[in-house]
């Protein structure tokens, strides 16, 4: 639209700078906008990796735990069964 409203000023002999004024006042909002949007990408983009670190650190922890509660309950069991001397 904004591109047919610069063509018909070019062919009615519009003054480019008047031309180039009106314009300016329709770019702003939208410059405005896709800024946001791409600002609202990167931040959604970051969110998802630190969500997917803090996943993987959880993952791990949990299967250290897991480790360290079966070698735990295997010395309990082995304390358990072994005679006393």
């Amino acid at each position: 639209m904004l591109k047919q409203w610069e063509q018909q000023a070019q062919k009615q002999h519009v003054d480019p700078k008047v031309a180039e004024n009106f314009l300016s006042l329709f770019n702003a909002p939208l410059n405005a906008y896709q800024q946001t949007l791409e600002v609202v990408e990167t931040a959604s983009h970051e969110s998802i990796e630190s969500f997917k670190k803090a996943a993987e650190s959880f993952e791990k922890a949990l299967q250290q735990g897991r480790e360290q509660w079966k070698e735990t309950a295997h010395k309990a069991q082995r304390s358990f069964t072994e005679p006393e001397k």
